[in-house]
Order: structure tokens, then sequence, then C-alpha cells
């Protein structure tokens, strides 16, 4: 009851605070007549409430998927990460590179094991099948990224939540989730998500996203290397990779649900097999790899250093690394992201048919303001969407929560990033250097996928009326 109360409370805060900050911005998109140009800079002004015209808001829930399995010889002992803090609260703490093993267990490494994810979730939606609407459910996905408990609803002490500050946002104090886990952006997901006017049009849903993954439509790729398949390994090697789907797709499709919308049983679908190939985009190989002959080459999002302890895998990511689900061939845009200060950490479980998967795993790290609205601009979603586009960047300016260069706490330091965090599971499939090509770039505000959404150039109403985005010649859109 009392983290229920204070969600709510705190989300009114977050939303006072947005429509007090309306007339300012932090960073503006470029101005043009069409909204096709180039450029990712920036926002807009305006009402800053992301409660208005994109509905939806914020609080808990969700949880964490995984099977049966044994890591490598015997079962993961636990994460080691979470913690009780100074104050008493529980923390989800956060993994680190000084958290490696002292030794590894005795053990030849395996060849490359390469796993496609398999189910995501972002905030938006229930852990259960159908992965139902909670618009609460990002409070339960993340880490302590920054190592301070702000306002998390489970973390009170003398009576009080406990308000600690990694950075300085002068403008509002964006709360945390349960367990002091940060996940701002994930914060926003369930907004798009549930707007009639973003989730259907835009396919920024986790039910589209995962049928998606279990088509086999597109997937983030990784590979572990030099991997000694034992609970402690104190060094291997994680590559990531953006995929563009199998090979073959599935010939069920995403789409054959009421009006074009997924399937109610999409999850009851026969999905991808371990055999089949995987469509691997040249854009995530490095331009310095080594001949790897069939094996794919190096990627440029890689951790040379990663380790496994007690069976969990963590590695770091470059700082920019790109986690893209590429919708060049499915039924949804997808989203791309690019991540900072970057941790991967997941149960590394080999299962009774001697295949590999990754479980109960979180990415977790920061988006800088402007590059989060570039992924946004890439789906089509630009000025065309008039108010709701304004609400974003209104969010995106005033939530920002924590430090994009260092995760050293400077308190009297302003916050210039936000934090996000991804809970997902993968499990093996393959692909080898015959399945890498080409991809198409990402574009700064294509002409959108779904042929009902409002069409660049069209001119927005007068907010206080309302009514379709119009286009200059008299004829409205299509939504």
């Amino acid at each position: 009851m009392f983290a229920s109360k204070s969600i709510s409370r705190l989300r009114g805060l977050t939303v006072v605070g947005l429509l007090v900050f309306g007339a300012c911005s932090v960073f503006e998109p470029p101005e043009d007549t069409t909204d096709a140009g180039g450029g990712t800079g920036g926002g807009t002004g305006g009402d800053a409430s992301v409660d208005g015209s994109l509905g939806g808001s914020s609080g808990s829930g969700g949880g964490t998927a995984g099977s049966g399995g044994n890591a490598g010889d015997s079962g993961p002992t636990g994460p080691w990460w979470p913690h009780t803090t100074q104050d008493g609260c529980e923390s989800a703490g956060v993994p680190k590179a000084s958290d490696r093993p002292s030794a590894s267990d005795p053990g030849d490494s395996l060849a490359p094991i390469y796993m496609a994810t398999s189910r995501m979730r972002f905030g938006s939606a229930n852990d259960d099948e159908a992965l139902t609407p909670n618009k609460d459910a990002w409070a339960d996905i993340g880490m302590d990224l920054d190592e301070s408990c702000t306002n998390s609803p489970s973390c009170s002490a003398d009576g009080a939540l406990v308000e600690e500050h990694a950075c300085k946002n002068p403008l509002l104090v964006p709360f945390d989730g349960n367990d002091c886990k940060d996940n701002q952006i994930g914060k926003l997901y369930p907004v798009a998500a549930l707007s009639p006017q973003v989730g259907p049009l835009f396919g920024v849903t986790e039910p589209d996203w995962n049928c998606a993954l279990h088509r086999g439509e597109f997937a983030v790729m990784f590979k572990v290397s030099d991997y000694n398949g034992k609970p402690n390994d104190d060094a291997v090697r994680l590559d990531m990779y953006t995929t563009i789907g199998l090979q073959q797709l599935k010939t069920w499709t995403c789409t054959s649900g009421p009006g074009g919308t997924v399937p109610p049983d999409w999850f009851n679908q026969p999905d991808w097999l371990l055999t089949e190939h995987w469509k691997i985009a040249q854009r995530s190989v490095s331009l310095t790899a080594p001949d790897a002959g069939i094996d794919v080459p190096d990627s440029k999002y890689a951790d040379p250093a990663a380790f496994v302890r007690d069976g969990y895998l963590f590695a770091q990511l470059p700082s920019g690394a790109e986690f893209w689900l590429d919708g060049q061939r499915a039924h949804v845009p997808g989203f791309r992201l690019q991540l900072h200060r970057a941790i991967l950490v997941g149960r590394l479980e080999k299962q009774l048919d001697g295949t590999w998967q990754l479980l109960g795993g979180t990415i977790a790290g920061v988006v800088l303001p402007t590059e989060i609205l570039s992924s946004f601009r890439e789906l089509g979603f630009c000025k065309n969407m008039c108010a709701a586009y304004d609400n974003v960047v209104g969010y995106l300016n005033t939530n920002q929560d924590t430090l994009s260069s260092t995760s050293d706490k400077l308190p009297n330091t302003p916050c210039d990033s936000l934090s996000i965090g991804i809970e997902f599971a993968a499990r093996q499939a393959t692909a080898t250097a015959a399945d890498v090509e080409a991809v198409n770039p990402p574009v700064d505000c294509p002409t959108p996928k779904n042929p009902l959404a409002p069409p660049h150039g069209c001119v927005c109403p007068d907010p206080t009326v309302g009514g379709p985005c119009v286009l200059p010649d008299g004829g409205a859109d299509g939504g």
C-alpha cells in the first residue's frame, strides 16, 4: 500500500515538474517544413506533460523469466550484487568489472556460443506469456545504476522516502523504481505503448516486439567465446550484433489478429529452431576484425574482458553500443538504442538437450536525450505527431537522472542522460560469416510504416481545439 501511494504521489510531482518546465528545452531538433530532413539533436518546448496526449504513466510490477538447466557443471548460487543500503533498504545493486572471480574453474574453452534474444521486457507489460499491459512494470526492471536511492517507493527511513542524488536535476527529482532501480526510459515506454496515438501506429508495444522475436523477424545476437562452460571463468568474450531476422521467416504472421494486430495467441505459434540461420548486420562487425573462418567476425560492440561468476555472465558494452531491434523485415519498425555505461548480466544455463540459454538477463545503462529522441524519429514519430511528439521531448528534457560519462556520485553536477533497464532472455541460435550482410541504415523521420499514421508535412491543429493533423492542401491524415 505504501509503495502504491508513494508512486502515485511521485508521479504527480513529475507531471507538475514537466508542466512547469513546458516552455524550456535542453535540446531542439532542426526546424524544417517537411520534417524529413537530417539531424537529430533537440526538442521543442511546449507542454512537457507525458500524461497528457500520450496517456499513461509509471509504477511497479513485472518479473524475470527463467527455466531449468545447469550453469556449467553446477547451478548458479544466485546474483551477488543486490545488497542492503546504509538506510536499511534493499537495493537491486549493480554488478561491476571488479567482481571478476579470482580464478577460473578448470576446463577447456568451448566453441563460440551464439544466442539470439527470444524475449524482452522494457517496462510496459507483465511477465506473463501474453505480456499483458501494465503501466507500472518498469519499476521492477533495471539496476541501481547510480547506487543512490532516489525516492524509491520501497526505500524509506524515519517515515520518509530516502532521497539521494547522484547528479543534479534542477527541474524535478526523477524517482527510482522498486529496490532503487533506475529506469527513466522504462517509465516512458508504457506511456507510448498504452497510447492509441503511438503504440498501435508505430508498433511500440511489447506484444509487437516479442511477437517479432518469437517469429524471428529481428533479434539481438550474442556470441560468447573462450568460455569454459563452468560456473566460473575469469576471462570470456562477449560480442553483440544486430540481426534482421531469420534467413527464412515463418509462414505465420504477427498481423493476423483483429484489424491487422498481433494475434492473441502469438506465443503459441511455432518459434524459430536452433538450426535456422540468422542474417547478421554488417554494420555491427568491427572494421578491424580479424578473419574468423566460418564464425561471425568480431563485433564493434564487444567486451573482450567479460567473465562468468557463479554461473552469471557479466559484460560491459562500449560507449555508444547499438542495441537495435531492426525492423527492416519485421511487421513493425522496431527500435534502436545507443547505450552508454551499459552492462549486461544474465544466467548462463546449459539445457538437457545440450544447448545454452541466457536467462534472467538485464541490460542497464544510460541514453542521451538527443539519441533517444532520434530513436523515436527513426520510427517516423516526428512533428507529424504534434503534441505527442512535444510531450516526449518534454519528458526527455526534464527527466534526466544520471551522468553519461561517469558512475561517480556528483550531486552538484547537472544530470545529462536518462537511465534505462531492459529485461531479456536469449537462447542458442545459428549464424556464420556467410550470414553477414549489409542492412539499411537508420533514417531520420522516414515515412511511417503504418499508413494510418499522420504524414509528414501535415499541419498540427490548435491544441485547445484538437482534431486531425491536416495536410496543407486540405487533406486530413489517415489517422
